[in-house]
């Protein structure tokens, strides 16, 4: 800062006087005495150091803010001879506070500053020195100790919407201040970011850990991994640290990604970081997360989620292998938002038949996709077969083209109309199967009924369906524990289910036959009916060669053709 120098008649500095700084209040620098310590010198017009600064009697007091130089000795030797009127700068360098503030009301304080008999040359000596002058602040990002408020913009992005997958988090950050390495001489200057509200993500196998929501180091990814180091370890570069807290009745486990800086980060400078994570099992809404920092203070921002909808890997890669078609398993609109969690579910679930004829053998076929693994153990149960004709008991499974024998073991519970199908070997996810099985058609004629498919002990991420899982911090709903799939409506087939199919009129002969011998029995001769139910409405067709039409004794029928 400039200081105007007092002046003899001999037109050389006066020593003795005492210099005080005032109003620089806020500063993290403790008290000191040391003018090197605090890197204090005076410079004049030419920008010539002076070292004799170094052993002038000086102190600065933190509180008070208040910083008192003396010019130096009385004796006026030749190191200590600066010209009078000269313009002098006054350098020195104090430690910003972490947090936000106005720029300091500074005041300089130089007694005496006009001795008695001065010859002021160019009226440089101003006699209204000598009380305390307030300093005029120069543009607001110089004054001296304003503290600019710190912020964070942030983006975050994830791989997949898929329960229990390992899932990508990419993150943009930029800062709108300096940020300060970890290695910094100055402990409370090293920069430190948390990331919060990272609920249920969890790291299982992730960095050697087998737990479920344990806390400790998570690799990082990504093309500024380098410059983040764990700040609980503090040892080696490309790490986080990952913390759990229970939230919500103790119900969900919420993750904190702290990151400490390495090197210094300039402003305005975006860095991207990546890290993956296991999703939770059951789906969930994006929750709101948020970027903080410390050394300086960054307030907590909103992190802005991804609106760049993912592409499925796991759908390419089954298709890759010939699984066909999987447009039923792109993401869409809002899946790329983190944490964002689809529920676990068959997204496709088809199933028909191949007669529709009473009494008679009928093949059902069921083809299935899930969006999660399906493992070894997990239990697919088709409930509402009304009207097969089997006894309880195993059913084994039909090969054909395109049909699995080797899914697993079939069971028919004839009491609650229902198969359970427990898998012997683990599916991927997203991918297609199917498997068929022979049943009996009921002898009368029925609806085809609402079929559902669900399924059960299914692990993923940290629902590990192992009992006794430790790593809890909460009562999570997840750690350890199998999931469902919730009960889902088959999609039939109803052109498979209902088809037209062929029965020539030699069996017609024989069915006839067969009435009119029991109806001779029994001497009671009624109208005997026998319907046809025919897709998109189609009529009765009867034909030299066939009839093409399912044929079937009713009790509820579609269109009745009479018979006497």
């Amino acid at each position: 800062m400039p200081l105007l120098c007092a002046c003899t008649e001999a037109n050389t500095t006066t020593f003795g006087q005492k210099v005080t700084l005032s109003g620089l209040t806020g500063s993290l620098t403790d008290d000191l005495s040391d003018a090197e310590a605090l890197k204090l010198y005076l410079i004049d017009k030419t920008d010539k150091i002076g070292t004799n600064l170094l052993n002038r009697p000086f102190s600065w007091k933190k509180n008070s803010g208040t910083l008192v130089l003396d010019l130096g000795p009385t004796s006026k030797d030749s190191e200590a001879q600066y010209a009078a009127c000269n313009l002098f700068q006054l350098k020195f360098e104090l430690l910003n506070p972490h947090t936000a503030k106005p720029a300091a009301s500074v005041s300089v304080d130089v007694p005496a500053l006009v001795q008695e008999g001065c010859s002021c040359i160019g009226g440089c000596c101003n006699p209204t020195c000598s009380s305390p002058i307030i300093i005029d602040n120069p543009s607001i990002d110089n004054a001296p100790l304003y503290i600019k408020q710190g912020s964070m913009k942030a983006t975050m992005c994830q791989s997949t919407a898929w329960p229990g997958a390992l899932n990508t988090i990419s993150v943009t950050l930029t800062p709108n201040i300096n940020l300060y390495a970890m290695a910094s001489a100055v402990p409370v200057c090293q920069s430190r970011l948390t990331i919060s509200g990272l609920d249920m993500a969890c790291r299982r196998d992730l960095a050697g850990t087998d737990t479920c929501y344990e806390n400790g180091a998570i690799p990082l990814q990504g093309l500024n991994s380098a410059k983040f180091v764990d700040p609980v370890t503090s040892s080696v570069a490309s790490f986080g640290h990952f913390s759990y807290t229970c939230r919500e009745a103790q119900s969900i486990q919420s993750a904190t990604l702290t990151l400490s800086v390495l090197d210094k980060w300039e402003a305005n400078n975006p860095y991207v970081i990546e890290f993956k994570v296991h999703n939770p099992m059951q789906g969930q809404n994006s929750p709101p997360i948020f970027v903080s920092g410390s050394n300086p203070l960054l307030s907590a921002v909103s992190v802005q989620p991804c609106t760049i909808i993912p592409t499925n890997t796991e759908c390419q890669t089954q298709q890759e292998l010939g699984g066909g078609s999987h447009a039923d398993c792109a993401f869409g609109a809002g899946d790329g938002a983190p944490l964002k969690v689809y529920s676990p579910q068959f997204i496709k679930h088809e199933m028909g038949q191949s007669n529709p004829y009473p009494c008679m053998q009928n093949l059902l076929t069921i083809t299935l996709k899930a969006n999660t693994q399906l493992n070894v153990n997990a239990v697919i149960t088709l409930t509402n077969l009304r009207g097969i004709n089997v006894e309880s008991g195993d059913i084994a499974l039909t090969a054909g083209s395109d049909l699995q024998t080797d899914l697993g073991n079939l069971a028919w519970d004839a009491e609650s109309n229902k198969t359970t199908l427990t898998l012997i070997k683990d599916i991927p996810v997203a991918t297609s199967f199917s498997f068929a099985f022979q049943v009996k058609n009921p002898c009368c004629a029925q609806m085809s009924p609402v079929v559902c498919v669900k399924a059960s002990r299914i692990k993923g991420g940290c629902a590990t369906c192992e009992s006794g899982s430790s790593g809890a911090t909460c009562g999570s709903t997840e750690c350890g524990k199998c999931v469902s799939i919730g009960r889902q409506m088959m999609e039939r087939d109803f052109f498979g289910l209902f088809d037209t199919g062929t029965l020539h009129l030699e069996l017609i002969f024989r069915l006839l036959l067969k009435i009119t011998v029991e109806l001779f029995r029994t001497r009671d001769i009624p109208n005997v009916y026998i319907a046809a139910r025919c897709p998109r409405k189609q009529r009765l067709q009867l034909q030299v060669s066939q009839i093409q039409c399912a044929v079937g004794l009713p009790r509820q029928h579609e269109a009745v053709h009479l018979l006497r």
